[in-house]
This record gives C-alpha cells, structure tokens and sequence, in this order.
C-alpha cells in the first residue's frame, strides 16, 4: 500500500509545482486571489508579483457590535483576478495601508493599526515567494528519484 502512496503523492506535488510555476509567472502581470469574509474580518489569499500572500483586515464594528460595511464592498466572497499596473511589491503594501516590517529573500510580514496609518481597520500580510513552495513541493520527487537511482545502481547487473 505505502508503495503505492508515494509516487501518488509525487506526482500531485508535481501537479501543484506546475501551478505554482503557473502562478509565479502570472503574477507579475495580474493578482490571482481568493477573497471570503467572516463576522468582522475579510480574509484573502493571492499569487501577487513572486509571492503568495495572505491578508486579514478586521472590520471596524457599527452599532450593537454588527461589523459594518465598506464603501464600494459587497460581502461575497470567490475567486478573482486584478490586472497589475506599473507598480511594485512596496506599493501594493502601501495600498493595504502599511509598512513593509520584514523582507527577506521574499518573505514579507506586515501589520498596522487603523490609528498609526489612518485606515479604517487593521490589517495584516503574510507572504511566502513561490521559489520557497516550489522547492518543498520538489523535494519528495526528487528523493523518490534518487532512492530510484540509488537502487538501480546497487541492483547486480546481468550479463547478456
């Protein structure tokens, strides 16, 4: 059974790098994202210029604690696509009003608070660079390749 299992999930690693590497290229010209709402808080999940980002942004609460409404914003939540002017990574963090607090390698963690950027709810980003998912996708059918290797290698060989 496990020797069934593995290749299974080798070649669905496979499928999301395909993806990934999909989405990596797209996204320097347009976000891909996915966008749902909960009770006070709008979640989003994208593939924006090298890196798949997710974002939280709390709802400031109306009367009787109700989380009120956007201007412009209706609660349905689904998949979309925003075509990408000539902007960069900064200034799409700039757009959720806040500050790049870390970046390395394309990692990215930023938050802020409704009063130091004078928007009306906190939001935060995390994001991760498509290379670093690639790379962990990878990883299982590349050692299923060279366990593969290593045997063929120490299987005797026959002589015609």
């Amino acid at each position: 059974m496990s020797s069934r299992i593995l290749p299974i999930l080798s070649i669905l690693c496979m499928i999301v790098c395909i993806a990934l590497i999909t989405f990596w290229m797209r996204s320097y010209q347009q976000i891909d994202s996915y966008v749902w709402n909960n009770p006070g808080n709008r979640y989003s999940i994208g593939s924006v210029f090298g890196r798949i980002a997710w974002t939280r942004m709390e709802m400031p609460q109306g009367p009787a604690g109700a989380p009120m409404k956007e201007p412009g914003r209706t609660g349905i939540s689904g998949f979309g696509t925003v075509a990408l002017a000539a902007e960069d990574w900064s200034s799409y963090i700039k757009s959720y009003g806040s500050k790049l607090d870390d970046n390395f390698l394309g990692f990215a963690w930023t938050g802020s608070d409704p009063e130091d950027v004078g928007i009306p709810h906190k939001v935060q980003l995390v994001s991760v660079p498509h290379w670093f998912l690639i790379c962990l996708f990878l990883a299982l059918p590349l050692f299923l390749v060279v366990q593969h290797a290593r045997r063929q290698a120490a299987a005797p060989q026959k002589k015609s």
